[in-house]
């Protein structure tokens, strides 16, 4: 049945009508919807907006299904050739290579299922374990693995293209238990050591990065989640959001401190849309927060609920294509979006709408930025997507193992988010490194798998 408000805005009886614009909150259907696991972590195919999570049945897929009904579905992952539900008891990952495969755990080994026709149908391969004792925490950055060893609390990795050979120390201070405190971004494997003190390591040689702030600044809270952004640690202290900054001379030796009122008391897990550096975050009251930083000014803005049951629980939280997921207190899989009126409720978005892009935290510091490439691997197109502060000369150029450069496009640009395309077709099977060249200085770069 179509119904129509005071607004003349029109919606099934599937959708819910917003009446004013702003961040909402909500489970995603209905308490029938499959219950997350305990220790349950969120992954995304964002090419998809297929959100994958493990459940006591099993891993499933949910996605919003643009049908004439607009609702959000449940699909239990099975495998194809046995009907078989795909199980595991803790995080996973998805990973797009030529094919599309979620990294899970079971019983402390890390197992995997591939799909070959776009994650619709499945073969798990859970007959022989990649990795053994694994203490249910792990990443994938850069095509490599990272884990977690349950013997030591130690962080290893491993190359995707070679799970079975040794593994490779990384992080040789022992972790603490919390589940979030944990990620390997922009070069760097960043966690919470046993005595919840911030520790950084270079992702691939191990060699750690100088922290030189005193215990009690570097102090992560329990059950937070560590971000990073520009090269800059982000994490929640004292309910509020600490920003760690490196310096010129690489050294983490300053921070910074989320301006914290008295209805921005934040309660651990957050994420950030790396577009526009916007973080979300879960809060005492209400339930959630959307920060960012603009015209010199941090501003907190609340998301409230549209459907009774979205408080943000648990310890997952992704972002993705304009949405925040998490896992709810009830263990139900929500989600977070700017609605504008007349905008049906549980409709996805496609644009980031709501957001903006944040002002850098300072022009002084020397900064790693974020430059995304999807596919990768990738064989023919690859979507290479930035965020520029300011006006400038910016050249995207590619450069070959053997040390050989090629320009693929320059231009003055404003400031703003873009995506430009590479071609590969022409370009031999191999390993490629993608570097952003603004007014003659390296601003990021990216490795690139051709096959």
């Amino acid at each position: 049945m179509i119904v129509q408000n005071t607004y003349g805005c029109q919606a099934t009886s599937k959708t819910v009508i917003t009446t004013s614009p702003g961040w909402q909150i909500g489970i995603l259907y209905s308490y029938d919807d499959p219950k997350a696991i305990t220790n349950a972590d969120l992954t995304l195919d964002a090419s998809k907006n297929y959100l994958y999570f493990t459940s006591s049945a099993g891993v499933y897929r949910a996605y919003f299904d643009n049908g004439p009904d607009k609702v959000w579905k449940y699909i239990l992952l099975k495998d194809k050739n046995t009907s078989l539900a795909i199980n595991g008891d803790g995080p996973l990952q998805y990973y797009k290579g030529t094919t599309d495969i979620l990294y899970y755990i079971y019983k402390g080994r890390l197992l995997y299922a591939e799909s070959t026709d776009q994650g619709q149908t499945w073969i798990n391969y859970n007959n022989s374990f990649l990795i053994d004792n694994l203490d249910a925490r792990f990443k994938i950055y850069a095509n490599n693995l990272y884990y977690v060893s349950k013997t030591n609390q130690l962080v290893y990795y491993k190359p995707l293209n070679n799970l079975t050979g040794p593994s490779i120390l990384v992080g040789n201070a022992p972790m603490n238990s919390s589940q979030n405190m944990f990620t390997v971004e922009d070069g760097i494997l960043a966690y919470a050591d046993a005595a919840n003190n911030l520790v950084l390591f270079n992702a691939v040689t191990g060699v750690p990065f100088s922290v030189t702030l005193p215990v009690t600044q570097k102090q992560v809270s329990w059950n937070s989640s560590i971000n990073i952004y520009a090269g800059n640690i982000y994490f929640v202290s004292n309910q509020t959001i600490r920003i760690v900054k490196k310096d010129i001379n690489g050294t983490y030796s300053s921070f910074e401190d989320v301006p914290n009122g008295t209805t921005n008391q934040l309660a651990g897990t957050f994420t950030i849309n790396k577009q526009t550096g916007t973080i979300y975050a879960k809060s005492y009251y209400p339930e959630a927060r959307q920060i960012y930083y603009l015209n010199g000014t941090w501003t907190s803005n609340p998301i409230r609920q549209y459907i009774s049951g979205g408080a943000v629980g648990g310890n997952a939280m992704i972002y993705g294509n304009g949405h925040v997921y998490f896992v709810n207190a009830g263990n139900i899989i929500g989600n977070a979006f700017y609605a504008a009126p007349c905008f049906p409720s549980v409709l996805r978005t496609t644009a980031d709408t709501g957001d903006q892009l944040n002002d850098p935290l300072s022009n002084t510091l020397s900064e790693i930025h974020l430059l995304s490439l999807a596919p990768n691997p990738a064989k023919d197109q690859v979507r290479v997507a930035f965020t520029i502060p300011k006006a400038t000369n910016a050249k995207l150029q590619l450069i070959s193992i053997a040390g050989t450069g090629e320009i693929i496009q320059e231009e003055f640009i404003q400031a703003g988010s873009y995506e430009w395309e590479l071609n590969l077709q022409s370009h031999a099977a191999g390993v490629y490194i993608v570097q952003l060249i603004t007014d003659g200085n390296i601003y990021a770069h990216a490795k690139l798998v051709k096959y």
